[in-house]
């Protein structure tokens, strides 16, 4: 996660904290990232009403599985590798 958050190829592209836009023309809110939604703003008013926490920032981790078949010399094994992502890098990345 360290490493993930330290990285120099997403400068520009992670959000430091939730944010929420709103349409100009009807007043809707508009969902971009995982950061731009409700539950992200809950959990950093959380973080902000808690005096142990003054100074720490919400770090989504989302973790991911799938079935992968390796077939090549290893008679049809099957495997289910763990992706890991910070929710806080925007989609575009």
């Amino acid at each position: 996660m360290h490493n993930m958050l330290s990285n120099p190829d997403f400068e520009g592209e992670f959000d430091y904290a939730p944010l929420q836009e709103y349409d100009t023309s009807n007043g809707a809110h508009c969902f971009k990232d995982f950061m731009s939604g409700d539950w992200c703003w809950k959990q950093a008013d959380l973080i902000a009403n808690d005096p142990n926490t003054i100074g720490s920032m919400f770090v989504l981790i989302i973790l991911s599985s799938d079935k992968t078949m390796v077939s090549v010399t290893t008679r049809h094994n099957q495997y289910w590798p763990v992706y890991l992502l910070i929710g806080n890098i925007s989609n575009n990345m």
